[in-house]
């Protein structure tokens, strides 16, 4: 049986997995990145993306590239395909809630004008950051240590370690190859997940294998990657 390997890797000899700034377009590299170098990492994460989407497109028999993964534990019927560093963020909003602050002086009428002031002063802030905390918006932006088997992503931050998101779980898949990111949602008990970097377009092929199965191909948003 023809390798997996064989066939994409005379694409990229070397993919990077460190981010930098994110491009506007997948086929050109940001400003600040060394764009005439051999290592520029959107490049080869670029070209391994469309190596990669070639090849699961001719050669749907062909059986998924495998990586050797040591620390998360895999179930017996589950292949690592990929690992790669994104930034990792979610869309979630605090609970409003703050503490209010009771001040009881007792004393001259000044004094107790003075302080019954400052104490409103200081509810008014607390209510007011607890709003600013509760609006919903992009947080826990953080590196992220990611691996992409044929069931989920796994991914490894810093407070709660290794975190799973199935596909069988998504229910909004958006892939975004000319912003570089990869956002997808689930069900109330989970905050949507977005993730960002060079290796977006390849995350998102293999996710969209994952979610849509052999009609992959189908979606508009990932036709740069046979074109």
């Amino acid at each position: 049986m023809t390798d997996w390997h064989d066939i994409v890797a005379p694409a990229v000899k070397r993919l990077p997995v460190r981010g930098e700034h994110i491009s506007a377009h997948p086929r050109s590299a940001p400003s600040n990145c060394a764009a005439h170098t051999v290592a520029n990492p959107w490049q080869q994460w670029w070209a391994y993306a469309r190596a990669t989407a070639r090849t699961a497109y001719d050669n749907p028999a062909v059986a998924s590239p495998r990586i050797a993964v040591f620390g998360p534990v895999l179930d017996p019927d589950e292949i690592a395909m990929l690992s790669t560093q994104a930034t990792y963020s979610r869309f979630y909003g605090g609970d409003g809630s703050y503490q209010h602050s009771n001040l009881f002086v007792i004393g001259r009428p000044t004094v107790m004008i003075a302080a019954m002031a400052g104490n409103a002063i200081l509810n008014s802030r607390r209510k007011a950051h607890a709003l600013k905390a509760a609006t919903p918006c992009w947080r826990s932006q953080q590196p992220c240590q990611i691996i992409a088997t044929n069931r989920r992503l796994l991914c490894h931050i810093a407070v709660h370690g290794w975190i799973s998101f199935y596909y069988d779980a998504i229910a909004e898949f958006c892939p975004d190859l000319y912003a570089w990111t990869l956002t997808l949602g689930f069900d109330d008990r989970c905050a949507p997940l977005r993730l960002s970097g060079p290796p977006m377009p390849a995350l998102s092929l293999w996710v969209a294998i994952g979610v849509e199965g052999a009609r992959w191909h189908t979606d508009p948003r990932l036709r740069p990657l046979l074109t």
